[in-house]
């Protein structure tokens, strides 16, 4: 049978005053089936992922590095995407700093593009002497991003002297630098060091059912 209860069975005899065709029975009912399914699948919730958004590893030193100062000043930037809306809780960049003489502040931003910030941060930077380059950041963040590209920035402050090492071994997709009034300049060499945290929502997906 293709039906119960009030749907009559798919076959036909003198016993049905108003008979209709088994096709239409079967494909009234198959129609009703399809639809429960569909909406049992469209009921299961989506879920969110919470983890690494960015991770290029560390640079090749902890030593030496493209310089990040603020006398020039050099800023330095990489670029990155995400591919969902997206929630950053923690920026890091992989920096060592010298910082001799006094202290300063790194200031952490992401934007559509290294002078367009859409989010930033600043940490202190105490006067500790020479620093081995290690992840140094932002954390705590609630930084909300749509799909698509961005760039995050790092700029020194005050008596903040350091750098960031080459060498990472996931690279990000572009890197730039700017230590004077012409602007930023690309430079795929710096490859330094990345690591952004957070939480990413699920993709829309559409589910297409063909009915028969």
């Amino acid at each position: 049978m293709c039906g119960q209860g009030s749907i009559p069975p798919c076959t036909t005899g003198a016993t049905i005053s108003r008979s209709i065709p088994t096709e239409m029975k079967c494909h009234r009912l198959s129609t009703r089936f399809v639809a429960v399914i569909a909406a049992a699948i469209l009921s299961i919730p989506c879920q969110t992922f919470a983890g690494t958004i960015v991770d290029t590893g560390p640079g090749d030193s902890i030593t030496a590095g493209a310089a990040l100062y603020p006398g020039g000043p050099q800023r330095l930037a990489g670029k990155f995407s995400v591919t969902s809306a997206t929630t950053i809780n923690s920026v890091e960049g992989w920096i060592g700093q010298h910082n001799l003489n006094s202290t300063g502040s790194l200031t952490i931003s992401v934007g559509l593009s290294q002078d367009i910030a859409l989010f930033s941060g600043t940490i202190s930077t105490p006067q500790l002497g020479r620093i081995a380059a290690q992840w140094t950041g932002l954390t705590g963040l609630n930084w909300s991003l749509a799909a698509g590209d961005y760039w995050v920035t790092f700029a020194g402050n005050g008596g903040f002297d350091g750098f960031m090492p080459y060498g990472a071994p996931n690279p990000l997709i572009h890197y730039s630098y700017n230590n004077s009034a012409a602007g930023w300049f690309d430079e795929p060499s710096l490859d330094f060091g990345v690591r952004i945290t957070g939480i990413v929502a699920p993709s829309n997906a559409i589910v297409s059912i063909a009915v028969e």
